[in-house]
């Protein structure tokens, strides 16, 4: 009996098995994503943070004197002193700086916005453009990420990979042809040399026979005329 149920239950969840198979095996696994750039700057950075450390680490015993000795040497309110020697008053200073704080955070809030308008049909684009891309293909779904920053670098990878290949492609094709060219024209080349002396030969033969017939007709027409003299 335990057998038996254990079969119906195997039986039972077979389907789900396999569906769920199914279902992982449709997935495509993006080759590229925005997270290599934002791993790669992160990566950067630790770097950074972590030779900061190094450097501060060691050179901390000759540093610390220094600093605390010119510490000691300013005075209590830096930018007092120094707006008393410049003639100006501190609060004025201070009132333009907090302007300047002011202006450069509407800055950042209104390039914000923008971007965010600027952001929003990119992102309707570039969502409809992988969309038609997977209805196409319905094998590589899932491959290009929907964002815009997604589909720009898959489109340079890709754009890479075509010129490597075409460049890859022209080399071989010049190979080929170099080959092709040096054993057929070099082969008639020799052809051609070969068959100009031969050529050569022949003339030269046949001016010897030219020569000798001549000969011969001229020493007959010297021993004719000395035979009618006597």
């Amino acid at each position: 009996m335990a057998a038996m149920r254990t079969l119906f239950v195997c039986l039972a969840l077979a389907p789900a098995v396999l569906e769920a198979k199914k279902e992982k095996v449709g997935k495509t696994k993006p080759i590229i994503t925005t997270d290599i750039v934002y791993g790669t700057v992160e990566l950067f950075y630790d770097l950074y943070d972590e030779t900061r450390g190094f450097v501060m680490e060691k050179a901390a015993p000759v540093v610390s004197p220094i600093m605390e000795q010119a510490s000691a040497n300013l005075p209590k309110d830096p930018i007092a002193e120094i707006c008393s020697k410049a003639g100006v008053e501190k609060k004025m200073v201070m009132s333009k700086i907090a302007e300047a704080q002011a202006a450069v955070l509407q800055v950042k809030s209104l390039v914000a916005e923008k971007s965010a308008l600027v952001y929003e049909p990119l992102n309707s684009v570039s969502v409809a453009l992988i969309t038609k891309f997977e209805s196409a293909l319905p094998k590589y779904a899932g491959l290009i990420p929907k964002t815009p920053g997604d589909l720009f670098l898959f489109l340079v990878y890709f754009t890479m990979v075509l010129y490597v290949i075409f460049k890859v492609v022209m080399r071989i094709l010049r190979i080929v042809l170099g080959i092709f060219c040096c054993v057929c024209c070099c082969g008639c080349c020799r052809r051609g040399k070969t068959a100009k002396p031969a050529a050569a030969k022949g003339s030269k033969a046949a001016q010897k026979g030219k020569a000798a017939t001549e000969g011969k007709a001229a020493t007959a027409s010297n021993s004719k005329s000395k035979n009618g003299k006597k």
